[in-house]
């Protein structure tokens, strides 16, 4: 048998497996929920299926307009007879535990799945408030975490700037100390070179002195020729050369170096 709402062996092989399923009805459709496994598009997780088809008599099988699926357990299931009963006597039990420990709060309960919808509806609050909790929990270490990072980073990045600002500051410094140098070192050449223009100029002017003293000399001396006799102007003439001979005064230039 095999047609299009009628899967063979080969087509039910290789269907994507439903578990813990339900139908869910809206007003359009009927769709199947549940945890499925083996989808070739989906990765294992709960989906709702496309618009349900076919649904297998023994709720084995079923079809949706895209595929076949198997299905496994259902999500809700009639108990049997034995688990009635069993139920049936924890809830004898329970009532009677009740009587002993806490007859105040004694109230009177339901059947059997009421008993279990509570139970599990407690469960549930408890579950969430504790995931509640860690989460919260989590939420507050990842801000502390967060926190710490970003206080890391600002530390890094300002010690960086302030590494840089010192380093520009040198630099800085280091340019006008040189500009400094460099001014002091004009300033010194200028000033030297001044002094000696001076020296030099000085140097001259004692220069044409004593070539028109020895002029004037060479005058007197021809006026004391003829003045005073032989002897006395050898004995002038003598003194005159040995004043003559004596060095002359000896002009020291200062230079940048003695600046």
């Amino acid at each position: 048998m095999n047609s299009k709402f009628n899967p063979t062996s080969a087509d039910l092989a290789i269907a994507p497996r439903l578990e813990r399923w339900a139908q869910i009805r809206d007003s359009k459709s009927t769709r199947l929920r549940g945890e499925v496994t083996g989808h070739p598009v989906l990765d294992d997780q709960r989906i709702f299926t496309s618009p349900l088809l076919v649904l297998d008599r023994c709720k084995q099988w079923a079809r949706t307009t895209s595929r076949f699926y198997v299905l496994g357990e259902p999500a809700y299931r009639q108990p049997t007879e034995l688990e009635i009963v069993r139920r049936r006597r924890q809830l004898q039990d329970h009532r009677e535990r009740l009587v002993e420990e806490q007859p105040a709060q004694l109230h009177t309960l339901s059947d059997t799945p009421n008993i279990a919808r509570a139970v599990a509806l407690d469960q549930l609050h408890t579950a969430k408030t504790e995931i509640n909790t860690i989460r919260e929990q989590a939420r507050q270490e990842g801000l502390k975490d967060a926190e710490r990072s970003i206080q890391t980073e600002i530390d890094q990045r300002w010690a960086k700037h302030e590494e840089r600002r010192l380093e520009v500051f040198a630099e800085a410094e280091e340019r006008a100390w040189e500009r400094v140098k460099r001014r002091i070192d004009e300033i010194v050449t200028e000033r030297a070179s001044e002094r000696l223009q001076r020296a030099e100029k000085t140097a001259k002017v004692a220069a044409k002195r004593e070539k028109a003293l020895k002029r004037a000399l060479d005058m007197l001396w021809s006026v004391l020729k003829n003045l005073i006799g032989r002897e006395d102007l050898a004995a002038i003439k003598t003194a005159h050369e040995a004043e003559l001979s004596k060095p002359a005064k000896v002009f020291k230039l200062r230079g940048p170096e003695n600046f």
